[in-house]
Formats: C-alpha cells, structure tokens, sequence
C-alpha cells in the first residue's frame, strides 16, 4: 500500500508510508517522487542491515531529528557502495563515547566513522531566534545572510572529537544542511576550517591538536535527476598520528587530499 502526499502527488513505499503515519514532521517531506523513492530504498536498506528499529524512533521524530537520521543512513549507504561496509554500529569510542559505525575496506583496517549533520539552525542569530526565526522555513525571499560555513566545519570537528580514540583510523564525515551547502565551494570552506595558515582562525589540520582526526568528508546529495546520487570528498590531516591515520584503501577509493592553503579556491 502506498500514500500520495503533498501537492505533487508524491506517491510514497509501503514502508514509507508505515514512517510517515505516525511521525512528527511539520514539512512537506518527500517533497519529489526521487526522494519518496530513495525513502523507501533507505527503509528497506536498514531492514536489511537489522537496522529497522535502531531508526524508527529518530525517524519519525521533528524534522531536523529525522534529517540527519536519513544523513546517517546515507552515508553508510554510500560507504558500503563505495567498498566500505559496516562491520560495527555503535562502536564505543574514547571515554565509551559512541560513534555511528566502524566501517571496512579490502585492507581490512577498521576505520571509526562519526558523522554530522550541522543544520541551518546554528547560523541563526540569538535575536532572530528569539523573534521566532526557527520556527520559518530555512530560505526566506529578500532575506540577506553573512554566513560563515567554514565555522561550521570547526563546529563539527570540535563536538566530534571527544569521540576519537588514539589507537584507531577515524573519520568525521559532515553531511550539512546550512544556508550555503559545502557542497559549493568546498574547497574554500574546507580551506578556511582545516588548513588556513592565519593567525585569526588557523585551520585545525595546521597543528597536533587534533592529532587523533585522520580526515574529514564532505557528504552531500543530488536529487535534480531522475535518481537521488550521493558524493563525497575526503580531506586529509597530515599531522594524524600513526595510528589514527585513514587507510590506504579508502585514500585512494575516495581521492583524499590536502590543500594548499595557497591555492584554495
């Protein structure tokens, strides 16, 4: 049994249409018939992965709840598409903090993945927010912004790395929904976040401080075709340690790099 919802007759899956009947979504969500239908291939993937239950709840929560439960999703999605499944969801990181899974490759090293998902929401000011701008839709007509996304790669770097461990490659990957997508101009806002040499904001990749982070990936989607696609990029941290450093396998899967801070852009 399937469900139309919405005024583009967006016909959702069976398993779709079972989330939906008791969630607490307040937007049009699946808005387009590609993105019903990757719904209900990341539905039946998680059944598949036994994973079903662990999802439903945030699944069917507030929006942003729900959002980045289907980022999580797709990424270890595309991770495993990539040649990167999960071996371990859940996996207990430093201080029995949890990460979102260890994944792992043809070389066999297990790599900790914790990924996030920084919204919109964290580049509203105090005075907006007390004027009710959360409770708008994210984009307004006429509504001018300065924003800064390469603050919010820093953001996520810093909530994420009291997870990482000293004795196992990790990865953060950030799957963003912010005014600016890193998706456009990636390699600036990496640039600024990770590997700037300025005194004001040096990038986090420039000194040991974050010596346990082997990479940072930049996830996003593409649903203007007929089929949602996924993509992502891998920034290196050249002063990993040893131990911490990504695999060679998933260096080389993903074209991981390091940026000259000279030559961003």
């Amino acid at each position: 049994m399937s469900e139309t919802t919405g005024l583009l007759s967006v016909k959702l899956g069976p398993l779709g249409s079972l989330v939906k009947s008791e969630a607490r979504w307040t937007d049009e969500y699946p808005a387009w018939q590609q993105y019903a239908d990757e719904f209900e291939e990341l539905l039946n993937w998680t059944k598949a992965k036994g994973r079903w239950s662990s999802y439903l709840g945030a699944l069917q929560g507030p929006n942003s709840q729900r959002d980045s439960a289907l980022m999580e999703i797709r990424v270890a999605k595309h991770l495993e598409s990539s040649g990167f499944p999960v071996v371990d969801w859940k996996p207990r990181g430093a201080a029995a903090n949890e990460g979102e899974y260890t994944v792992q490759g043809q070389s066999r090293q297990r790599i900790f993945v914790e990924v996030k998902s920084p919204g919109w929401e964290g580049e509203v000011s105090e005075v907006e927010r007390r004027a009710g701008r959360l409770a708008e839709l994210k984009h307004k007509d006429l509504e001018a912004r300065f924003v800064a996304p390469w603050e919010r790669i820093q953001f996520a770097v810093d909530k994420a790395y009291k997870k990482f461990r000293g004795d196992t490659p990790n990865l953060l990957i950030i799957a963003d929904d912010l005014f600016i997508s890193l998706q456009h101009g990636t390699e600036l806002h990496v640039g600024q976040a990770l590997y700037s040499n300025l005194r004001t904001h040096p990038g986090y990749f420039t000194h040991q401080r974050y010596d346990k982070l082997g990479g940072v990936g930049i996830f996003w989607i593409d649903g203007n075709g007929a089929n949602v696609q996924y993509y992502m990029r891998v920034f290196l941290n050249p002063n990993a340690l040893n131990e911490t450093a990504l695999s060679l396998d998933m260096k080389q899967r993903f074209r991981a790099e390091i940026l000259d801070p000279n030559n961003m852009g």
